[in-house]
């Protein structure tokens, strides 16, 4: 197509009924400042002939989803795009473009709504189906003119009507509807800046600043979306199309003549209907309640224009309708026949593509008419704000990869995929919470029941902040992941746009590595991940961590290896980054937190965050480290009473107290119910099925938490952190005592080292306690080395380490919601009252968070909740099943029968998950009897008695070759002495509680010395005894720590077996390591493991 065919079509493609209708109700609202949009527009199209659309064109694409497989290949980020494209196009493009000529029809002609607009959308689709797209970009030229044309003439009969742009300027600020003029209210009446187009950043509907919201959301429409690209890709050549985006650039500067003023001087001539502001009044003139600024412009048609201009001015209405929904059919019909269609035939012939694009068409139209119903229920007073607030939540994600895809080689497909889906849920939670709320009508005076996050954070300044979410996502795990081959990018970014070398295509690329990392790999990763499977059977298969949630879940119940060691435990290393992250993140995350979070912070505030060694259990490491077997033995045994009565108990305690308030089910049945089910669910799956269900939860889980924290519209009524200090039970305010009173620190992260509850220099033992649980914790390490690769394993701490921000507004903030809005439930200091509320007589703020479901959520949204509660129990104890149950066979049982056999060790693993199940049962009354008011507290004490001296050790003989099996055995003895004191001293006493004023009985050294300093104390003393001892005995044989420590991490040295060297013998280990590295089979892998491990 020549030039001016182009560039017209350019503009009539996005100039429709929402345009006439939208821009002009949006200046009758609020003067100038939409014009904005049109202006940007200018240099956006600049953008995209000078930098776009000569990478298009030299890459040879037809459509933007094909442009994305070039560019990075696979199929997911081209389906992705593709089915989000016709989503878009089907409930807000079409759906907006029918919703607004049916209030031109409805206001000027009278005519059936539903009627005009079946016919409408017949004759479009049928123009579409017969004629495809060049008639398209023919009649876009014809319909141009026509707009153009009506256009001007109701612009000249409108200006005349106020005396022209002064007139204009002088009357509109006086455009007010009597029911306005006569109240003390600002409802109805114009902005003060209405002929500003740049306006204030906090108090403007279209604040300045917001520039940069609007270029990213015009960058992505006008250079990314497929309505628009095809026609700049119709140009005849390059110059074509950039000559025709720069005649549409021009014809932009219309809009604000053509449609805005007209718009502002409807509201001048008809302020009665117009500028309606009561209720009553806007419902009997348009039918919406919250104002009627849409009709403007069918107003103007109607009363300025005689019965045959009117009758043309139909004609231009007609005519942008038809050009935007012929565009949108065309270019739907296009993606869904080469992008979707092509995938389930790819023989398809040309015909068949053809066939199926038309009636595709056809299904749009009945899709778009049926929807029509649900559009006239749920729009708002503004259709143009409306459709710009969908675009700040949908599109900067998609302009932020097609920048990056086109300007930084160095983005990949993982990169972008991801960064896309972490984008889009993000904009999806806005889009879902701003249009919850019902924001009342001005005459009411309530005030806006809507989050200050959304009330306060303008749609304009959001796109910024997602643009910077997906790029900053995007640029991280691309930095992560492997890079792509700079071959794969000839003629595909803008720096490569004039290569003349050929293109390697990028799929057969990413197979060749694929085959590659199977086969032989780089040396380097193999130097790194060390492929050891201790019982892989040869039928097990590898899984592809690109497959979707749902064929995993399936395949997590089928695979060949499901009734296998293999299957059962870590086997294969086969998982993707994201599950193992979100796994991470999700074993950590459960009832303990939901519970003892939220209530930690309802009592006192915010205060409350090896992989190449080879091996599969964190006490065979220290084994292979050590020799002997008195440690691993010792520290399986320890694992196995922490996991059933401190871990398990615990959970099921919170589990317990929250399906108490909440459904008052009979609290045993529930937990016999649950546990049976985890431990079916970990003798079935294993570690692999848990890993990808801990994926599902964790997003259930963030998705429920958020819910909860925008749904709650009293937790943002209340102002937190000025109420919290004054959240206080009945009893306390009318007391001189101080019990039951919030801390004056409450805000502090950081609080005094003496009089604190969590004292700021306790960041040290609390870093100690981490240590231990996030670096050698059997349950969070064992999902760390689930990952396919060393990059995999740590990409998945990277993003679990951001998603640990989440706790702190999802369940701290919250529990001290609560504290505020019931305060004499959640804030309660009388034993009494206590006792009765929630059976402890020492406090309620463990039911903070179940108190506020059972309050705050409908009965939906609240089995909602219960779901992502059972989901965050499920995901700890399928955990903590699996790991007890590994440690249990491969540390315990292997000890006692060196000869058994892969059955015999499966099955003595799910038996033990059994006994677990009894054992925990049986503690469960103990727990209850016991526990105290701060079950997180409770949880952290345990850890500083218990966690210190294993952690003191395992970074020694991480670090400190030196460290012998003698020195780390005695340390780990003494300081396990130490804390259990600690620990029988600490819960042998009965502190009476605050309105008794008794004191306290513990010996001053257990009250005065906090549970976080002694942490410290306890790894110092632990490492001085083993540093004393192991300098005074025997070192070990360097030989013996190859690849055992950090410095030795690389080496390809035989390492000498620890065992016979400490029985005087020289025998090196099998080198089964190495001979991974050099690709060997799983049968090679299974004889090795079997020879080294003895099984």
């Amino acid at each position: 197509m020549h030039w001016i065919p182009v560039g017209a079509s350019l503009f009539a493609s996005n100039i429709g009924s929402i345009h006439f209708v939208g821009l002009a109700g949006s200046g009758a609202a609020s003067g100038i400042g939409v014009g904005l949009y049109e202006l940007n527009a200018l240099y956006i199209l600049m953008i995209l002939g000078y930098f776009f659309l000569p990478v298009y064109i030299a890459s040879g694409v037809y459509t933007m989803p094909e442009y994305m497989k070039r560019r990075f290949g696979g199929q997911r980020i081209q389906i992705y795009l593709a089915v989000l494209a016709l989503l878009v196009y089907i409930f807000t493009k079409i759906s907006a473009d029918l919703y607004a000529g049916a209030i031109f029809i409805e206001q000027s002609l009278r005519w059936d709504i539903y009627g005009a607009i079946t016919l409408l959308l017949g004759v479009a689709a049928i123009f579409t189906i017969t004629g495809g797209l060049t008639a398209v970009i023919w009649t876009d030229f014809i319909q141009t003119i026509i707009m153009i044309i009506g256009a001007f003439v109701l612009m000249i009969l409108s200006f005349n009507e106020v005396g022209g742009l002064s007139g204009m300027i002088e009357k509109y600020p006086n455009a007010i509807a009597n029911s306005s003029r006569y109240s003390n209210l600002s409802c109805g009446k114009p902005r003060e800046d209405f002929m500003h187009l740049f306006r204030d950043a906090r108090t403007g509907d279209f604040p300045w600043p917001g520039l940069i919201g609007i270029s990213i959301n015009s960058i992505w429409y006008w250079c990314s979306d497929q309505v628009i690209v095809q026609r700049a890709l119709a140009g005849k050549s390059y110059d074509h199309g950039k000559a025709g985006t720069i005649e549409c650039g021009y014809f932009k500067i219309l809009p604000l003549f053509l449609l805005v003023f007209p718009g502002m001087i409807a509201r001048i001539l008809f302020p009665e209907t117009v500028a309606c502001a009561d209720p009553e009044s806007c419902t009997r003139v348009c039918g919406i309640p919250t104002g009627c600024s849409n009709i403007a412009y069918p107003s103007l048609v109607i009363n300025l224009m005689p019965p045959g201009a009117r009758g043309m001015m139909l004609a231009v209405m007609m005519a942008a309708l038809m050009s935007s929904l012929t565009s949108i059919f065309n270019s739907s019909s296009t993606i869904f026949a080469m992008d979707i269609w092509t995938r389930f035939r790819k023989s398809a012939s040309e015909l068949e593509i053809m066939i199926v694009g038309r009636v595709f068409v056809a299904i749009l139209v009945v899709i778009s008419i049926l929807w029509i119903p649900v559009i006239r229920v749920s729009q708002g007073s503004d259709l143009f704000v409306y459709i710009q607030q969908v675009s700040s939540f949908m599109q900067p994600p998609i302009c932020c990869v097609f920048l990056l895809g086109l300007f930084w080689s160095r983005i990949n497909e993982a990169g972008a995929f991801f960064s896309l889906v972490i984008g889009m849920t993000v904009g999806l939670v806005r889009f879902i919470v701003e249009y919850s709320y019902t924001v009342p009508d001005c005459t009411t005076g309530l005030p806006d029941p809507r989050p200050a996050i959304i009330k306060d954070f303008h749609y304009l300044y959001f796109s910024p902040f997602l643009f910077v979410l997906t790029g900053v996502s995007a640029i991280v795990i691309s930095l992560l992941t492997k890079p792509v081959d700079p071959r794969c990018l000839q003629r595909l970014t803008f720096w490569t746009r004039h290569s003349k070398e050929p293109r390697l295509d990028i799929d057969t690329w990413l197979e060749q590595e694929r085959i590659s990392q199977q086969g032989l790999g780089s040396q380097a990763e193999k130097d790194l991940y060390q492929m050891k499977d201790v019982c892989k059977l040869e039928g097990s298969e590898k899984h592809d961590g690109k497959i979707s949630v749902a064929s995993s879940l399936y395949m997590c119940t089928s695979r060949q290896n499901r009734g296998s060691a293999g299957g059962y435990f870590l086997a294969g290393r086969n998982m993707n980054w994201i599950p193992v992250g979100a796994s991470l993140f999700a074993s950590n995350i459960g009832s303990i937190h939901f519970v003892g979070l939220a209530g930690s912070g309802a009592a006192s505030g915010i205060a409350i965050g090896l992989y190449e060694l080879n091996v599969y259990t964190m006490p065979e490491y220290l084994q292979r480290r050590f020799g002997g077997q008195r440690i691993q033995i010792y520290l399986a045994v320890l694992a196995l009473l922490a996991y059933i009565f401190t871990k398990i108990s615990a959970d099921l305690y919170a589990g317990a107290l929250f399906i108490e308030q909440a459904l008052k089910w009979d609290i045993y049945g529930a937990i016999s119910l649950l546990l049976a089910i985890a431990a079916l669910f970990t003798i079935t799956g294993g570690l692999t099925a848990v890993i990808w269900t801990d994926f599902i939860q964790t997003i259930i889980m963030i998705i429920g938490a958020f819910t909860l924290m925008f749904l709650g519209k009293k937790i943002y009524k209340c102002g937190m952190v000025e109420k919290y200090a004054q959240a206080m039970a009945n009893s306390t305010v009318y007391s001189n005592s101080t019990c039951g009173r919030p801390r004056d620190d409450y805000i502090h992260l950081f609080r005094d080292p003496v009089t604190g509850d969590l004292p700021w220099p306790g960041i040290i033992g609390l870093s100690i306690n981490s240590v231990w649980y996030w670096c050698s914790d059997q349950v969070i390490v064992q999902r760390a080395l689930a990952g396919k690769t060393y990059d995999h394993a740590k990409a998945g701490t990277i993003l679990c380490g951001f998603l640990k921000i989440l706790p702190l507004f999802l369940l701290v903030f919250p529990g001290m919601i609560a504290r505020i809005l019931y305060p004499e439930t959640i804030a309660c200091v009388d034993p009494e009252v206590c006792k009765q509320v929630c059976g402890s007589s020492s406090g309620c703020s463990n039911i903070a968070y179940p108190t506020m479901v059972i309050s705050l959520m409908p009965p939906g949204a609240r089995g909602m909740m219960l779901a992502v509660m059972m989901a965050a129990l499920m995901s700890s104890l399928t955990s903590i099943f699996n790991s007890s149950s590994t440690i249990f066979a491969m540390d315990i049982w292997t000890r006692i029968r060196k000869s058994a056999s892969e059955l015999e060790i499966m099955i003595v693993g799910r038996v033990f998950v059994i006994f677990l199940v009894v054992v925990s049962i049986a503690w469960i009354p103990v727990i209850r009897a016991s526990q105290g008011s701060e079950l997180f507290v409770y949880i952290q004490q345990v850890s500083s008695f218990m966690q210190p001296p294993i952690c003191c050790i395992f970074l020694l003989g991480l670090f400190w070759p030196r460290l012998n099996e003698l020195g780390a055995f005695v340390a780990l003895v003494v300081g396990m002495i130490v804390g259990l004191i600690r620990f029988i001293v600490e819960y042998a006493y009965t502190v009476p509680d605050c309105l008794s004023g008794l004191p306290d009985p513990r010996p001053s050294i257990v009250k005065d010395f906090h549970y976080l300093y002694f942490a410290t104390f306890l790894f110092v003393l632990t490492g001085i005894c083993a540093v004393s001892i192991s300098l005074i005995t025997k070192p070990i044989d360097s030989r013996c720590l190859e690849r055992l420590t950090w410095w030795s991490r690389n080496s390809k040295q035989p390492r000498l077996d620890i065992d016979k060297w400490m029985a005087g013998e020289e025998v090196f280990e099998p080198m089964s390591d190495l001979d991974d590295k050099e690709g060997s089979t799983n049968v090679n892998h299974k004889d090795n493991n079997s020879k080294e491990n003895g099984t």
